[in-house]
């Protein structure tokens, strides 16, 4: 049994455009981090996109964007492979009872009629990590989160953990990979 003073779920709260052009900042996926009401904040630290797309276009500066709080400062986003791996240089912060909308963007070139591009958010599975500092999770996970148990808190705190217990994750893995046309 695993005990969290709170835990977050993500949902689908819209659909990314069916269609992206040659141009910059082209939405690839969007999604909704909530926090319960009665358990407290929910930090996140880091998020992992699997990024698949046909061969001859450029994809570049990629960035995670909270919608909500209208910002893409905190993020950092670096490919690596067929993973873009998103962190939060202090956590971000998802109020109890709240919610904060994200989209990941990025810039496109190259792109022709028939291309596409695959997203989704990858999912942990296995056994939950045990507590510890939020970079020291990156490594080995996809998902990386604190319910802020340990006062004072921080990205240090060793209260972070992977996204194995986070609730609807796994609907978003490798079971919803969605194919979007390219317009040139």
């Amino acid at each position: 049994m695993y005990t969290r003073k709170a835990k977050p779920t993500i949902t689908n709260p819209t659909v990314a455009p069916a269609t992206f052009n040659n141009a910059n900042k082209q939405t690839l996926y969007r999604f909704r981090v909530s926090a319960d009401s009665a358990g407290g904040t929910v930090d996140l630290y880091e998020l992992d996109f699997n990024v698949t797309t046909a061969a001859g276009m450029t994809l570049a500066n990629w960035a995670l964007y909270n919608i909500t709080e209208a910002t893409a400062a905190n993020w950092s986003c670096t490919l690596s492979g067929s993973v873009v791996s998103c962190t939060a240089s202090a956590g971000d912060e998802v109020a109890a009872g709240g919610y904060e909308d994200f989209k990941l963007y990025v810039d496109v070139t190259g792109a022709g009629s028939q291309d596409y591009i695959s997203t989704y958010l990858v999912e942990d599975t296995g056994t939950p990590a045990t507590n510890d500092a939020a970079a020291d999770l990156v490594d080995a996970s996809n998902i990386v989160w604190s319910d802020g148990s340990t006062v004072p808190h921080s990205v240090d705190s060793e209260d972070w953990t992977d996204g194995v217990l986070v609730k609807d994750a796994n609907a978003y893995g490798s079971s919803q990979i969605t194919y979007y046309p390219i317009t040139s």
